[in-house]
């Protein structure tokens, strides 16, 4: 009777965890953004790119049509909501469908470290590190346009779990398919892959597989496809050193202002490295501790390389999002190192699906672990939470659609929208036959 309320309380721990995760995630899509509220922008490409192919092209041409260079699968096939309403809520269907997508992403990379650690606390913070940092409210969450960068931090974790053990579900599967054909860093998620086939973790193989066959598809596409010319000169070594230093730690995880904070991110990564490296296990089990640390410090990493080419390709460090990877992805590492220690402090397994709780009144050093960070992120998070968006000041699109709508009685088939506050004209042309289908 015991052992059976223990599991039920470890599932119930699970489903709690992934039930924060999906509210802290969905919270963070709606309520980061200062000035005009989310739901009434739309980004710049979910406008004249994504939901403008759905206005106008049928699914399979818009799905194999690429932008800037490779597919973006997801947010095209997420656009789909563009013509199934009014079009005055049309940037709340964007808005929606970009947070489901960033919540079902996040919810997986919270279950893959929570199985991985056996903490439904380290579970939460990876999840929720996904969508709280800083340039994720910048730029990140909130639209189909970089809806990837969230799926690829996610497809990491998920790929690094299974280094320490835990096989990839189904789901999880899917995930890792529809990041590769919708980011080009597909090819750098099947590396991570072979790590986890040389460690025989199960389902290791059919993991690669997976990757390897949708990294492919965005390959041929990249070779065929045409992409805008960068303009810019290249980065030199000195421009490149201060721009990750502005992106990884001025800006970092809690943005301008918060360096002390930002700094000790990085350096609890280390600590903990060094913990994994000395705690638990067998006195002879070195492989086993090796591959938690290298597990642990190939997040960052990971997103560390995914920035480097971003910024030497692009020849910029001044766009925000080109910060996430390296700062969710450290996120994550915390995480997943605050679990597996905590798990070694209190003398758990490193892999187990479901955790049986601690005796009544028991207080073990790993629980203690996992509680101080996750206060400690909690109150960083907090204190960070409103960011102004590049979408903030406007325009408020829902009113536009409205004020554009008589425009459809003069005889047009249809009308022009600003969607976007920036310089560049980004428009969505809307049907007159979307209104007419809407009253």
């Amino acid at each position: 009777m015991r052992l059976r309320m223990g599991r039920d309380r470890a599932i119930l721990d699970r489903l709690a965890m992934l039930a924060g995760v999906v509210a802290i995630v969905l919270a963070a899509t709606f309520l980061r953004q200062t000035g005009v509220p989310k739901a009434d922008t739309i980004w710049a490409e979910d406008g004249k790119i994504f939901a403008q192919c759905a206005y106008d092209e049928p699914l399979p041409a818009c799905l194999l049509t690429p932008y800037e260079g490779y597919l973006h699968t997801v947010p095209r096939l997420a656009a789909i909501v563009a013509p199934l309403g009014d079009p005055a809520s049309l940037p709340f269907r964007l808005v929606l469908v970009a947070g489901l997508l960033a919540a079902i992403a996040a919810a997986l990379a919270a279950r893959a470290i929570a199985d991985a650690t056996s903490s439904p606390a380290a579970g939460l913070l990876a999840g929720a590190g996904l969508v709280l940092g800083y340039s994720a409210g910048l730029e990140v969450s909130g639209n189909l346009t970089n809806v990837h960068w969230i799926l690829f931090a996610a497809s990491a974790a998920v790929i690094v779990a299974s280094w320490v053990g835990r096989p990839p579900r189904l789901p999880d599967l899917v995930l890792l398919a529809g990041t590769a054909v919708t980011s080009v860093f597909g090819p750098l998620l099947a590396a991570l892959a072979v790590v986890a086939v040389g460690r025989r973790t199960q389902g290791a193989r059919r993991m690669l597989a997976v990757v390897l066959t949708a990294s492919a598809i965005q390959v041929v596409a990249m070779l065929v496809a045409v992409r805008s010319p960068v303009l810019r000169p290249p980065l030199t070594p000195w421009q490149f050193l201060v721009g990750t230093w502005r992106m990884a730690v001025d800006a970092g995880v809690f943005g301008p202002g918060h360096v002390p904070w930002n700094i000790a991110v990085w350096v609890l990564v280390a600590m903990l490295a060094l913990v994994l490296s000395l705690v638990g296990g067998e006195p002879r089990a070195w492989t086993a501790r090796a591959i938690s640390v290298a597990a642990v410090v190939a997040l960052p990493a990971t997103g560390l390389v995914v920035f480097g080419t971003t910024v030497l390709v692009n020849h910029s460090t001044r766009q925000g999002r080109y910060g996430y990877e390296p700062t969710a992805l450290v996120v994550v590492a915390i995480a997943l190192a605050g679990g597996l220690a905590a798990g070694r402090l209190s003398g758990r397994r490193p892999f187990a699906r479901l955790r049986l709780p601690d005796p009544i009144g028991r207080v073990t050093a790993g629980s203690l672990l996992t509680t101080v960070i996750l206060v400690l992120f909690g109150i960083g998070f907090a204190s960070t939470f409103h960011a102004r968006s590049y979408a903030s000041s406007g325009p408020d699109a829902s009113v536009e659609i409205r004020r554009a709508a008589p425009r459809c009685a003069t005889g047009t088939s249809a009308v022009e929208v600003r969607v976007s506050p920036v310089d560049a004209p980004w428009f969505v042309v809307i049907p007159c036959l979307e209104f007419d289908a809407a009253r």
